[in-house]
């Protein structure tokens, strides 16, 4: 008669390896470690912690700010980057946006605003007080109108609480003529929990200039590179006044305008910033949070 098999205990060995991977899946998520091991993909905010995503929209621009619940989306790449916005908002689990803006109204910026408009209802939105004659801004408008929004467009110097963060608006003057589209970027200043943001469009060599000259603070830590990188932004005297640690430039892969320039990156790199450059990364995140050096985590390796 054969033996009979002793009963072991993989029962209970099976579920103390559940606990184990329940626990380590506890203290892992939203840490660095866990960042670190699982990537940016998919990750909500975790508490406490104020997160500022530049997407990866192509030749374009788009950057999402959360903090405690609290969603501002400035920009949103050409008319195929919706989606990639919208993933983005996603996985930041955004449920609304308290504010959008608009930093002008070129195709690159504002061409997939529409579509995420479609998706998320806006608290406020924001746009400098120029119009453009494109199908992009007619979408636009018509997005802003169904919603029901008013047009806000700020001065310099005009301060806004939304949630956790501060924002003030450094440009464009009321009244300002500038021949281009560019220089009439609203470019604002976060300050957030745990540190400060520039955010400057597309804004060129007239617009740098009118923002050194106007007497604002301009230091930050993090700094959205003018004009996807362009030579014609992010001149030394202007970069001098924002003392960044961090820049990101947003452009599309082998681009036609050649983004970035060399000598845009030859004076990060004299000033000392550390560049990421969305064309090689992918998606940049960083995070912030108050008394704790600031965290990035890119998409893909450099």
């Amino acid at each position: 008669m054969a033996a009979r098999r002793r009963r072991g205990n993989g029962g209970l060995a099976g579920l103390a390896i559940c606990l184990l991977v329940v626990v380590l899946g506890f203290l892992l998520h939203d840490s660095a470690l866990g960042r670190l091991l699982y990537g940016t993909g998919g990750a909500s905010v975790a508490p406490g912690e104020t997160t500022v995503v530049f997407v990866d929209v192509g030749q374009g621009d788009s950057t999402i700010l959360a903090s405690n619940g609290t969603f501002i989306l400035v920009d949103a790449g050409d008319e195929d980057a919706g989606n990639a916005v919208i993933q983005a908002a996603r996985d930041l689990g955004v449920d609304r946006f308290d504010l959008v803006i608009a930093s002008h109204p070129h195709n690159d910026h504002i061409g997939g605003m529409d579509d995420v408009l479609a998706v998320y209802e806006a608290d406020r939105f924001m746009m400098p007080y120029v119009e453009h004659d494109s199908k992009a801004f007619e979408r636009l408008l018509d997005a802003v109108d169904a919603q029901g929004l008013s047009i806000e467009s700020p001065k310099p110097g005009d301060v806004v609480q939304v949630g956790d963060f501060i924002l003030t608006f450094v440009h464009p003057p009321e009244g300002a003529s500038y021949e281009e589209m560019n220089d009439y970027s609203l470019v604002v200043r976060v300050e957030a929990p745990g540190g400060t943001v520039l955010l400057t469009g597309d804004a060129e060599d007239d617009a740098e200039k009118a923002m050194r000259d106007g007497g604002y603070d301009l230091s930050a830590d993090i700094l959205k590179v003018g004009h996807h990188g362009s030579k014609s932004s992010t001149g030394k005297k202007f970069l001098n006044k924002i003392q960044p640690i961090y820049a990101v430039i947003s452009c599309g892969v082998e681009n036609a305008y050649k983004h970035p320039a060399e000598k845009t990156l030859e004076t990060l790199e004299e000033a000392g910033v550390q560049y990421f450059v969305t064309s090689q990364v992918g998606r940049v995140t960083f995070h912030l949070q108050t008394g704790q050096p600031i965290e990035v985590t890119t998409e893909k390796a450099a």
